[in-house]
């Protein structure tokens, strides 16, 4: 499958997440941007009766900016799921900020996969790569 995006069998590469995303939408140009990383979690408050806590996540985007993202975190499984209103967010603040028009003037969306979820008993991932922006342009 090529370079695999996703730990373990059946990763999905970039070439083939590309070539999908530009199948679907024929009219336009697809560029896959580097994952956003979580590089901190803090717990908070009492574990829910589905053994989840509140948690607030802080994402790095490359080059060096810094999201906070609200969701919970399993206490026993360690598996996060993510606030879709706060990564709604972050995607509508990195398509706007002078920083991406700078390097994708032509950027027509941006959108996200996460790459696990709370209550997945088969994950694909646990690393802390939670987010692969892609970038859709027009020619």
């Amino acid at each position: 499958m090529g370079e695999g995006i996703l730990s373990g069998p059946g990763g999905l590469s970039r070439d083939l997440l590309k070539a999908f995303t530009e199948a679907y939408y024929p009219t336009l140009k697809c560029c896959i941007l580097p994952p956003c990383k979580i590089v901190n979690e803090k717990m908070e408050g009492k574990q829910d009766k589905l053994g989840a806590k509140k948690c607030k996540f802080k994402l790095e985007w490359p080059d060096r900016f810094f999201y906070e993202i609200k969701g919970r975190k399993h206490v026993e499984t360690e598996r996060r799921q993510l606030k879709i209103e706060d990564i709604l967010s972050v995607l509508s603040d990195i398509k706007e900020s002078s920083h991406f028009r700078k390097n994708h003037p032509d950027a027509f969306c941006v959108m996200a996969l996460t790459l696990e979820d709370l209550f997945d008993t088969n994950p694909v991932s646990n690393q802390a790569q939670l987010l692969l922006l892609l970038r859709l342009a027009t020619y």
